[in-house]
């Protein structure tokens, strides 16, 4: 975990150092997420909470670019035909684009690109048996945020996202929560 702050802390400091030429607004965010994980032919639906930080660039030629750092933590697992699946720990790195035009109460549309690894934990009753996988790549998404009142900096969102995907192996996912702005 200390190594996922690190990581989170060094994205923010990366991005300061680029404020020095414009400003840079700040936003932490938590939201619960309904996963679908689709492996061999059977589908999984574990729940996570994800807590995101991100910095945006408001002004000059980046603006609306950003870096976001996401980390999820288990809320629970689910079982198909004796095999409990469980996501053990996620984390993502993002660039994140939102149109520059926004204005503050505009339902805001944001695309973000980058890499997402995952640690699933399946365990098969029968046998007791239990497998500890990290599926990790490409991930990007989408995520739209709504000011929830007038003059306040908190926003609604909904987060959409793919985390994983390689041949019979599919990890999404779309959370519902609140960011806010700093």
């Amino acid at each position: 975990m200390k190594k996922y702050i690190a990581f989170l802390t060094a994205l923010l400091v990366a991005e300061g150092a680029l404020a020095q030429q414009s400003p840079v607004e700040f936003h932490a965010s938590g939201q619960a997420v309904m996963t679908r994980i689709k492996a061999a032919g059977e589908h999984f639906s574990p729940t996570l909470f994800q807590f995101k930080a991100d910095a945006q660039l408001t002004e000059g030629f980046f603006d609306g670019v950003g870096l976001q750092g996401v980390i999820g933590v288990p809320i629970s697992d689910d079982k198909e035909n004796n095999l409990t699946v469980d996501i053990k720990q996620q984390s993502a790195a993002y660039v994140t684009f939102t149109s520059p035009n926004s204005e503050p109460d505009d339902l805001k549309f944001v695309l973000f690109v980058g890499y997402a690894s995952t640690e699933l934990e399946s365990h098969l009753s029968t046998l007791d048996l239990k497998v500890k996988d990290k599926y990790a790549g490409t991930s990007y998404g989408f995520s739209l945020q709504q000011r929830m009142f007038a003059n306040k900096p908190v926003y609604l969102t909904l987060d959409c996202a793919r985390y994983y995907k390689k041949s019979d192996m599919k990890i999404d996912g779309c959370g519902l929560g609140a960011t806010y702005a700093f």
